[in-house]
């Protein structure tokens, strides 16, 4: 188990931060955090351990029983620092392209495992090949997109992410999987092509979709794996 003023001086190294800033982040007193740092403070109420372990954004009750645990607040995620193991790589993202339900996915001969981004519980993440040219900007046909499940890892994206996402019609019979860039204009949140392809050029919106589709963001992509 690793002391507890230890934990607290190493995370203040990570994130650059001085004791007394990281105390003012937790509104907490000014010399409180640099008192454990130096070792004058040997506990910590349960009220205060929670201000500081936001602060420094780390798991409070992994940091109560001496361990480091790194939280992602932005995300809502816990960082882990195990090995990447594999995700299986299940289907495609193709712009334009309009498969029934039964189409959208590989048969198990077909599947293949690609490298887990190793600060995301495996589980959360998933895999899909390329099709074609949408994202020709950034990515080839064939190419692999390492992606986290939005849904499972209850996360929010953000403005630039790269997404996975899904629009249905016909009560969900048909379906178009594709990865967009998300851009925030005035008229409200869209997915535009990382694509020079002339067919793939109009954005979708968010707000104000057609009344006979589905739009869903399901995924966030983590990076891409090159075809060898």
């Amino acid at each position: 188990m690793t002391n507890f003023r230890d934990i607290v001086a190493k995370r203040l190294e990570e994130l650059d931060l001085g004791p007394v800033e990281a105390a003012v982040r937790a509104g907490m007193e000014r010399s409180y955090i640099r008192d454990i740092v130096e070792g004058r403070k040997k506990s910590v109420r349960n009220d205060k351990l929670q201000d500081l372990a936001r602060a420094l954004k780390l798991d409070a009750a992994a940091l109560a029983s001496g361990e480091l645990v790194r939280v992602d607040t932005q995300e809502g995620l816990k960082a882990t620092n195990a090995p990447a193991g594999y995700v299986a790589v299940t289907g495609k993202v193709a712009a334009n392209t309009w498969l029934s339900v039964d189409d959208m996915d590989f048969s198990y001969d077909d599947v293949e495992y690609v490298p887990s981004i190793g600060d995301y519980p495996i589980g959360h993440q998933f895999g899909l090949i390329i099709d074609g040219n949408c994202l020709n900007k950034i990515a080839n046909h064939g190419d692999r997109l390492i992606c986290l499940d939005v849904i499972k890892a209850n996360i929010d994206v953000v403005p630039n992410d790269l997404v996975i996402v899904e629009r249905s019609r016909f009560s969900g019979q048909m379906v178009e999987r594709t990865a967009k860039r998300i851009r925030q204009t005035s008229d409200g949140y869209e997915l535009w092509p990382e694509s020079n392809d002339p067919s793939h050029q109009a954005p979708i919106k968010l707000n104000g979709a057609n009344e006979d589709e589905t739009v869903r963001i399901v995924g966030k992509v983590l990076w891409i794996v090159r075809k060898p």
